[in-house]
């Protein structure tokens, strides 16, 4: 899945934290900072959507809009 993620969620650490749990959850894709302050992630595989409802409650996640059907993008990163 796609998912957009919007709030106070640049320069609080979003990425690290969803990368170190993507990597524990066995999660695959990337995570990035998007120039109109929100940050995208990309997930794959059985916990995604763990993950999301897990960063949604971790940090000050004001709405998140979610595309399925996306295809796997390997061993997870973070993209600059």
């Amino acid at each position: 899945m796609r998912v957009r993620f919007y709030g106070r969620v640049q320069g609080v650490g979003f990425r690290y934290t969803t990368y170190r749990l993507a990597r524990e959850m066995g999660v695959r894709g990337y995570v990035k900072n998007l120039e109109d302050g929100s940050v995208e992630g990309v997930f794959t595989g059985k916990r995604a959507w763990e993950l999301v409802e897990r960063l949604t409650r971790i940090f000050d996640v004001e709405r998140v809009e979610i595309e399925t059907g996306i295809e796997d993008h390997g061993e997870f990163r973070i993209e600059y």
